[in-house]
């Protein structure tokens, strides 16, 4: 898979959530004749959703996001302090 595929991907699962809320809440809102109550509450629960999607995206797949290169400099200095111990 791409580097920029997981990005996409977990864009795809933050947002459809969100958007799945404010179409539902826009139809509901426009059949009951109600304040925009549940666009707004609809599109929070999206929220919410997305939330809960992408952690638990990233605790299925706790190797990538250790192995993705982040705080390398860091990783790598602690490798070297730890060696020069051992030394």
């Amino acid at each position: 898979e791409a580097p920029s595929g997981g990005a996409v991907r977990a864009g795809a699962e933050f947002i459809s959530p969100m958007l799945g809320g404010l179409i539902l809440g826009y139809f509901l809102d426009k059949w009951l004749d109600t304040a925009p109550i549940f666009i707004i509450s609809l599109f929070l629960l999206g929220v919410a959703g997305g939330f809960i999607s992408i952690f638990r995206a990233s605790m299925d797949n706790p190797a990538e996001t250790e192995d993705s290169g982040l705080h390398k400099p860091e990783k790598d200095a602690k490798t070297s302090a730890r060696n020069d111990k051992q030394e």
